[in-house]
């Protein structure tokens, strides 16, 4: 009997395990989606991020309207221009000579506003200096852009599309943005100069510049989903590229780069921030569903047993049947009556009715018995006395 209530007091702790395992499992379901959703939202804020920051290097270059000019013309004559990389709109810069020099040259043109024929009338040696002149501004512009928006790479790449010889097989990086100080060359992880021409070994970002090219049409990142199109995540780097143009069978892309590494790290904080949100509403309803199992399920059975262990010493029917009642009662417990705690509450008062009954026969049976036995004792002992002593 011992051993059984123990067992039953151990309800409670058994149900504090089967808990706290599923918190362990669900916590490890939940972490693992939460990864998955993560990864996703990351994706997708850095697909819009990567879009605005190509949109901000294809918005500097649209400003000129001279822009469908110059593009072929930086890649065409990359080896030949005098440019200054990472100068500023103060004073002292090269960039400002020249534009001192070509504005003396033509008093009545505005650099930032020659259209295409005004830029073609224009005499070789102006044209050159005018298009140095603007690569500086622009770069200026790119250099802002990418400390403002936060991308490990910002850069105007030429490649060739679907009618050229060997499409989207290679880069030609026209310009780069840079952070102060940064080294430019043409090795790989520096600051590439105007006109260093690349491989493209990864099949993602050929087919990246492809959809860009593709979608040409489309400027606004948030009129399609960016997180697909004109985006690719193979290898250490996340790439996406929006086409500025395309003339002949060049295509001119804006590009950012992100270290994934850097994601990664962003993708695990969301992970553990949602993950503890989960878990955390995850234990509250818990609780909730806990409360309820205590106060319908373990405490009745807590108030039944104690029952049951007082009718087996005191064999008292009607004390069991109103503490059975008294379980039964009261707006909590509603649910009790109508589970199987209620039904043992029922049966319970049922077998004890039944035990008295069966007492009180037992009871009635034997003093029935031994009255017939009395008589019978008595019967005999009269028959015994009218017999004679002596045959």
């Amino acid at each position: 009997m011992g051993q059984e209530i123990s067992k039953k007091r151990g309800i409670t702790a058994q149900l504090g395990y089967l808990i706290i395992v599923g918190l362990l499992l669900a916590g490890l379901i939940t972490h693992f989606l939460q990864y998955m959703v993560s990864e996703r939202r990351v994706r997708v804020e850095t697909g819009r991020r990567a879009a605005e920051t190509a949109q901000e290097l294809a918005s500097a270059l649209k400003e000129y309207p001279a822009y469908e000019w110059l593009l072929p013309y930086w890649y065409e004559n990359a080896g030949q221009l005098d440019v200054e990389y990472d100068a500023d709109f103060g004073s002292g810069t090269v960039t400002e000579e020249k534009e001192r020099v070509f504005t003396a040259r033509h008093p009545d043109h505005s650099i930032r506003y020659l259209s295409r024929e005004e830029v073609e009338a224009l005499s070789e040696e102006d044209q050159k200096l005018y298009a140095e002149i603007v690569y500086s501004w622009v770069l200026i512009r790119v250099n802002e852009s990418k400390r403002n928006l936060d991308c490990d790479y910002l850069y105007l790449a030429v490649t060739g599309t679907d009618s050229s010889p060997n499409p989207y097989e290679t880069q030609c990086f026209l310009m780069s943005g840079a952070e102060p100080g940064a080294v430019r060359g043409t090795e790989y992880g520096q600051v590439y100069t105007m006109g260093v021409t690349v491989a493209v070994d990864r099949a993602a970002v050929a087919e990246c510049m492809r959809e860009a090219v593709e979608a040409a049409g489309i400027i606004n990142p948030d009129s399609r989903d960016v997180s697909e199109e004109g985006f690719s995540n193979a290898g250490n780097y996340v790439d996406y590229y929006t086409c500025i143009d395309t003339i002949g069978d060049k295509a001119y892309l804006a590009g950012a780069t992100y270290d994934i590494k850097a994601l990664r790290s962003q993708i695990g904080s969301y992970t553990i921030r949602y993950t503890l949100l989960a878990l955390a509403s995850q234990i509250l309803l818990l609780l909730m569903v806990m409360r309820a199992i205590i106060q319908y399920m373990i405490q009745p059975l807590k108030k039944i047993l104690a029952s049951i262990r007082t009718y087996t010493r005191t064999r008292d029917s009607s004390l069991a049947e109103k503490e059975m009642e008294e379980i039964l009662s009261g707006k909590r417990a509603l649910a009790v009556r109508q589970n199987e705690i209620g039904q043992l509450a029922d049966d319970f008062t049922t077998l004890t009715k039944e035990i008295d009954n069966y007492a009180k026969e037992i009871t009635t049976f034997t003093s029935q018995k031994e009255r017939y036995q009395t008589e019978l004792n008595i019967a005999a002992r009269i028959q015994e006395q009218e017999l004679p002593k002596d045959f």
